[in-house]
C-alpha cells in the first residue's frame, strides 16, 4: 500500500490531460497534501489546484503542485499523455506521491460534461488517435447531445461580467467527486 498521509512531502490527486467542463486540452487536477483519496472528496479540506490553470476562486490561495515539487510535476505531466494514447480517451488519473515518489493507483475514462465531450471528441479525431466513427459512437454519448442545446450563459460574457454573488459550484462536473478511493 502507498499512503498519501505519510507527511506533509506525501499527498494524494487526481489529474486529467483534458478540462472536464469544458474539454479544453489543457493539464487539469487538484491534489491535498498529507492526505488520503477519500480526503479529496469528503469536502473537509479544499484541494489545491495541480496548476495555475486549475486554479479557481476556492484555491487560488493555495499553493500549486507545480511549485511545490516541479520535478514531479513534470513527472505527473507525461501520464496522462500516454494514457489518453493507450485507451485513445481522455483518461483520469489517481495517485498518490509518497516521500516526493509518485505511485501511479488507478485510470479511468475521465467524465466530462456534454460541451467538454464534443469538443475532446473533435479534437482527438483531428490529432487522429480516433476516426469519427470512434468519435461520435464511444465519447459523446445521447444525453451530452442534449446538454448542447439547453441555454447557457456564453462563457466569453461571463469572464467580463460582474457577479451579484458567489456560491459553490453546483452544476460542474468533477470527475472525481464520484469515486471511491483507496
Amino acid at each position: 500500500m502507498v499512503f498519501g498521509n505519510m507527511g506533509t512531502d506525501s499527498c494524494t490527486g487526481v489529474f486529467a490531460l483534458r478540462n472536464p467542463g469544458n474539454g479544453e486540452n489543457k493539464f487539469y487536477g487538484e491534489y491535498l497534501s498529507n492526505a488520503l483519496g477519500e480526503d479529496v472528496v469528503a469536502g473537509i479540506r479544499t484541494p489545491a489546484p495541480v496548476n495555475q490553470y486549475s486554479m479557481n476562486d476556492q484555491s487560488k490561495q493555495l499553493i500549486s503542485l507545480e511549485k511545490v515539487i516541479p520535478s514531479l510535476y513534470k513527472e505527473l505531466y507525461s501520464y496522462p499523455k500516454e494514457l489518453e494514447q493507450h485507451y485513445k480517451d481522455m483518461q483520469d488519473i489517481r495517485l498518490p506521491l509518497k516521500r516526493e515518489k509518485l505511485y501511479m493507483l488507478q485510470c479511468r475514462v475521465g467524465k466530462r460534461n456534454g460541451v467538454a465531450a464534443v469538443r475532446i471528441a473533435a479534437e482527438m479525431h483531428k490529432e487522429k488517435p480516433i476516426d469519427a466513427g470512434t468519435a461520435l459512437s464511444l465519447q459523446v454519448r445521447p444525453n451530452q447531445l442534449v446538454e448542447l442545446l439547453l441555454q447557457m450563459i456564453d462563457p466569453k460574457v461571463e469572464i467580463v461580467t460582474k457577479p451579484i454573488a458567489k456560491g459553490l459550484p453546483a452544476g460542474r462536473v468533477v470527475p472525481w467527486a464520484c469515486g471511491v478511493y483507496i
